[in-house]
């Protein structure tokens, strides 16, 4: 008998009634119902006469299909047999559905009926697995981490993909040849993340295991391949072909549009105003200074970026231009009368200076022309600072009061710095473990040696060792204004003296 459940040890197979004739022993065949009487075991039978159960000492149960009395029932006794038979578990289909309103106990698995290799397995103790094709697809573990494509969970769901090609998950939205496709490379351990159009998929972006650097639109850091490497030790590389490589856009208000920090200080910025970009802040500190962009002008600023008036030199005494090149070669300095005080003519001292600085004009080269052109170093002309200042001495006169006069003291340590060769970007290398072989290399051009001027505006700022310096100058504007103004006080005089003499000589004529 089949039998669904907990297994018995035996159960109900046959009920047997027979009507005894006078002194009858043995019963077989078929009883008063027309059932034939049929056991497998007589341990498993039960035998009542006129509904007193015997002892299985009073009958003999080993035919299969008799029972036989020890001693001979009355006539019209009634005798009744029940055969009992062993039960077994179900091992066949059902034919229609089961409910079972209790628990249902598995020892293995559950297996479809139509497809015998597709199944849930209870493998472990607080595991369920399901399989399919013979192989198994998911795993929940005693945990409630759940591993698909593999047996061991790090996450509460592990998807393994089993190749580059296979992707662990797909996101498609509704579409199957449409979607993202993430996968795992078997060969570097990199989550590699596809778009797919109409079928066709292209990686994306992917994330190296080994460095964290993520590349987007390429499938490495090649410095010469177009795309974007967000790198954790590096800088953010960004490679396009034919196009603009970096794009900032700063919404709704003026302000920093890049904001530069060196150990987490801030140095510098680009700022926009008025919505362009107006200013770049080089030097952040309070003296510090930028350039602003106006209508067809340059502009001075401070450390903030906001224009300013009459307060950033171009250059200094250790840091100096050479050539300015302009189309109209002016300077334009303010001259209005009503920025100015204490306005008056040259005393008869500054005449005398002028007089003879007017005659103290030379011709020069300078040594930092001349060491890097020899011979062929242009010949300049003007004056000698030193003899400037002597002859303002000379005439009684404190040349530093005067604009022209400019004299610079500064600290200065030369530092030599090597030569160094060009670097070629080259792309990290890793081993077949995944892990960094070599880091990658940006590209950086050649560099001459050379040496380095380092300057100090005070002796508590410079290193030890370091050279004071003094540089002596004129402001040329200013110098031949000075020249100019005794020169012209010199003609009125000439003048006056021939105005004296020509009355004289009409007189004489007279």
């Amino acid at each position: 008998m089949a039998y669904i459940g907990k297994e018995p040890g035996s159960g109900l197979r046959g009920r047997f009634i027979y009507t005894a004739t006078a002194g009858q022993t043995s019963f077989t065949g078929a009883d008063s119902l027309g059932r034939t009487l049929t056991y497998t075991d007589g341990e498993y039978t039960d035998v009542f006469l006129n509904g007193v159960k015997l002892d299985k000492t009073d009958y003999t149960a080993t035919s299969g299909t008799s029972i036989v009395l020890d001693s001979g029932a009355s006539a019209d006794d009634t005798l009744e047999i029940l055969a009992f038979d062993t039960f077994g578990l179900f091992s066949g289909e059902f034919a229609q559905d089961v409910s079972v309103s209790g628990d249902l106990t598995i020892s293995d698995k559950i297996i479809h009926s139509g497809d015998t290799n597709t199944a849930i397995r209870f493998a472990d103790a607080d595991t369920v697995t399901v399989e399919t094709a013979g192989s198994e697809r998911l795993r929940v573990l005693s945990d409630g981490k759940v591993a698909i494509g593999g047996t061991t969970a790090e996450a509460t769901l592990d998807v393994m993909g089993n190749s580059d090609s296979v992707a662990a998950l797909k996101l498609n939205g509704g579409n199957d040849t449409h979607g993202f496709h993430f996968y795992t490379t078997a060969s570097e351990g990199d989550l590699a993340i596809k778009r797919e159009v109409s079928g066709t998929q292209t990686e994306v972006m992917r994330i190296i295991r080994s460095d964290g650097n993520l590349s987007i639109g390429k499938t490495s850091d090649a410095f010469g391949t177009a795309g974007i490497v967000l790198r954790v030790t590096g800088p953010v590389r960004a490679t396009a072909s034919g196009t603009t490589s970096g794009l900032f856009n700063r919404l709704s208000s003026d302000g920093n549009l890049l904001a530069f920090y060196k150990d987490s200080t801030f140095v510098g910025s680009v700022v926009t105003r008025a919505g362009v970009v107006s200013s770049f802040v080089f030097d952040s500190r309070t003296n510090g200074s930028g350039l602003s962009g106006g209508t067809n002008q340059i502009q001075p600023t401070n450390a903030a970026g906001a224009v300013v008036d009459d307060t950033i030199d171009l250059g200094s005494s250790t840091t100096r231009f050479d050539d300015v090149f302009a189309t109209n070669t002016s300077i334009i300095g303010t001259s209005d009368a009503n920025e100015k005080q204490q306005i008056a003519s040259l005393t008869d001292a500054e005449i005398t200076a002028a007089k003879a600085l007017s005659k103290m004009f030379k011709t020069f080269k300078w040594n930092s022309a001349v060491e890097s052109k020899g011979d062929n170093a242009r010949t300049h002309t003007g004056h000698i600072a030193q003899e400037v200042q002597s002859v303002m001495t000379d005439a009684g006169l404190d040349v530093t009061k005067y604009a022209f006069w400019c004299s610079d003291t500064w600290w200065q340590e030369d530092v030599e710095v090597a030569a160094v060769e060009a670097v070629e970007a080259k792309d990290a290398v890793y081993d077949s473990a995944g892990n960094v072989v070599s880091e990658a290399v940006d590209p950086s051009p050649a560099q001459d040696a050379y040496t380095r001027i380092d300057a100090y505006e005070t002796a508590d700022e410079a290193p030890e060792g370091a050279t004071k310096r003094t540089r002596l100058g004129v402001r040329y504007s200013e110098l031949l204004a000075f020249i100019g103004a005794a020169t012209e006080q010199r003609l009125a005089d000439i003048e006056t003296q021939n105005a004296d003499f020509e009355k004289r000589l009409t007189a004489l004529e007279n």
